[in-house]
C-alpha cells in the first residue's frame, strides 16, 4: 500500500495537508519505487528529467538509477513478504 501511496503522490493523484512535494521528496519517492521495483520508475526518471534538467536532478537521478542496477542484481521475492 505504501509504493501505491507514493506513486500516487508522486503523480499528483494523492495529496497530503501540509506537505510540499519538493525536489528531494520528489527524488526520494522515486527512489522508493525503484528500491522495489514497483510501476514505471524509468518513465518517472524520464518525466522529472524532463520537467527539471538542473544540476541539482541530474546529481539526484544517481540514486535511482544505482537502486535499479542493486534491485536487479539482488532481487527479493516482494510478493511473499507482502509488499505491493
Amino acid at each position: 500500500m505504501c509504493l501505491v501511496n507514493a506513486k500516487q503522490l508522486l503523480e499528483w493523484e494523492m495529496t497530503i495537508d501540509d506537505l510540499s512535494r519538493d525536489p528531494n521528496m520528489r527524488w526520494s519517492l522515486i527512489a522508493l519505487q525503484n528500491q522495489h521495483l514497483y510501476g514505471d520508475y524509468k518513465q518517472a526518471i524520464t518525466r522529472k528529467l524532463a520537467k527539471d534538467n538542473s544540476d541539482h536532478s541530474q546529481l539526484s537521478v544517481i540514486a535511482p538509477e544505482f537502486i535499479d542496477i542493486y534491485a536487479r542484481f539482488f532481487p527479493l521475492n516482494r510478493s511473499e513478504k507482502g509488499v505491493q
